[in-house]
């Protein structure tokens, strides 16, 4: 369910193309995908997911699927999702990816090329844009509302906001 580049069975995408379409894209599919390729599968993926937000301290989060898309017993908190966030920070790919306001996945064995592009307006053009915001993630559903995690940087201060359950 949700957002998908539909990925088709037997497709082949780099690790690094994945992280992308799951990023810029919230592509569920992909998200699904990965955890597959580094687990063997979704649910060894989502304990692993689990294992590691209890390591960062995230008291009140449970994961039961790799996407984020809601699930019953699927929660987490602001709080879980900045530490998460920080953690993310310590690797430049990550910092890389999430800066970027869209991406062409080549094509592939079984699709032509995708672009995908950040519904993230503080760093496209737009109304919102802020010379400092870095990047982020955005993500909604019925259940959820308008969810949004940004980094924002100014010389040596960065910024993790983390925003649940908009209207």
């Amino acid at each position: 369910g949700g957002s998908q580049i539909w990925l088709k069975e037997s497709e082949q995408m780099s690790v690094n193309d994945m992280l992308k379409a799951t990023a810029i894209g919230s592509a569920n599919d992909a998200c699904t995908a990965l955890g597959e390729y580094i687990a063997g599968g979704e649910a060894e993926f989502v304990a692993m997911m689990n294992a590691k937000a209890v390591a960062l301290g995230c008291t009140e989060t449970n994961f039961v699927n790799t996407s984020g898309y809601p699930e019953d017993n699927h929660y987490t908190n602001a709080y879980s999702l900045f530490l998460i966030t920080k953690e993310a920070m310590k690797y430049p790919v990550f910092e890389n990816i999430i800066a970027m306001t869209e991406v062409v996945i080549p094509a592939t064995n079984l699709s032509e090329a995708r672009k995908l592009e950040t519904t993230h307006a503080l760093i496209k053009a737009s109304e919102y844009y802020n010379p400092y915001a870095i990047g982020g993630k955005t993500g909604s559903s019925s259940s959820s509302g308008l969810c949004f995690v940004s980094v924002a940087r100014k010389g040596e201060k960065t910024v993790i906001t983390v925003v649940l359950g908009a209207a």
